[in-house]
C-alpha cells in the first residue's frame, strides 16, 4: 500500500502482510497491499443507462472519450491504493470522486470507501492512464458484508469538497443509482476480467457531480446507513507539486 507504514498518518494502525480485514472496530483496519492481487476500478457503473449517458456527455465535455462498454473495468497498480491523509498530486487537474470499493480476501467480502483520484487533464487522452497516475485513497475501516443489516441500495454516498475555505457538498445520492458491488464483482469475473476467488479491491462506481466536475484541495466523504449513522467515512487533502516542463 503506498506509502503505508505500522501507523498511518491519521493516526490508525495498520495492518501489515497477509492479515485478514476485520471491520468496524476502533483497531479494525484495512489490509496492507499484499493482501490484494488485484485493483480494479468500475466505470460508468451507473444502474440507469439514461444517467450513464449523462455522465458520458458530463465527461465528453472535458475531452473523454466514450465508452467501449459499460461498465468498463480499469486496472490499478495495488500501489496506488494509499491510506494516507493526504495525497500529492502534479499539477491542478487531479480531482477525487466517492465510490464504495468491495474488497475481496479469502473468503470474505468487506465494503469501504474510496475515492477514484484522477488526472482529468490526462483523462482527455487515455483514462486508464489516468487513473493509474494518481494515489486512490481508501478508508481505513470496512463493514464485513455479511454484517451488513440492510440491503446495499439502501445505504447512501455522500461527498464534500474544500473550496475557498469552504465545504460544499459535491455527491450525495443512494447506492441504488449504481449497480449492486455484487453484481459488478460477478461481471468481472463473467468477462474473465477477475479470476474466481481471486483477491481483490474493487471501486464499484461514483454518483453525479453536483455543479461541474472539478478539482479540490480536500475532500470529506462518508458511507450513511438508512438512518442517518455514518458508517464509514474517508477525508483527505490534496498537495498540489509544480508541473514543471
Amino acid at each position: 500500500m503506498s506509502g503505508l507504514s505500522s501507523t498511518a498518518s491519521n493516526g490508525n494502525p495498520l495492518v501489515t502482510g497477509n492479515a485478514p480485514i476485520e471491520a468496524m472496530s476502533l483497531n479494525r483496519v484495512l489490509p496492507a497491499p499484499e493482501s490484494v492481487s488485484r485493483v480494479l476500478v468500475a466505470g460508468w457503473a451507473g444502474r440507469d443507462p439514461l444517467a450513464v449517458a449523462e455522465h458520458v456527455r458530463e465527461l465528453a465535455g472535458l475531452g473523454v472519450a466514450p465508452p467501449s462498454e459499460t461498465p468498463l473495468f480499469y486496472e490499478v497498480s495495488s500501489d496506488r491504493i494509499s491510506g494516507r491523509a493526504e495525497i500529492q498530486d502534479v499539477g491542478a487537474a487531479g480531482g477525487g470522486e466517492v465510490e464504495c470499493v468491495l474488497w475481496r480476501v479469502g473468503d470474505a467480502l468487506y465494503l469501504g470507501l474510496g475515492s477514484d483520484h484522477t488526472d482529468r487533464e490526462l483523462e482527455a487522452t487515455s483514462v486508464a492512464k489516468s487513473k493509474q497516475a494518481c494515489d486512490k485513497p481508501v478508508s481505513d475501516r470496512v463493514i464485513r458484508y455479511s454484517d451488513l443489516d440492510c440491503p446495499t441500495d439502501d445505504l447512501r454516498m455522500s461527498c464534500r469538497i474544500r473550496e475557498g475555505g469552504e465545504w460544499a457538498l459535491y455527491q450525495d445520492g443512494p447506492l441504488s443509482e449504481l449497480l449492486a458491488p455484487l453484481d459488478l464483482l460477478g461481471l468481472a469475473q463473467a468477462r474473465g476480467v477477475l479470476a474466481e476467488r481471486e483477491d481483490v479491491a474493487l471501486f464499484c462506481g461514483t454518483l453525479p457531480a453536483i455543479g461541474a466536475v472539478r478539482p479540490a484541495s480536500g475532500y470529506r466523504m462518508a458511507l450513511h446507513h438508512p438512518d442517518g449513522r455514518e458508517l464509514v467515512s474517508l477525508n483527505y487533502s490534496v498537495r498540489r507539486l509544480r508541473a514543471m516542463a
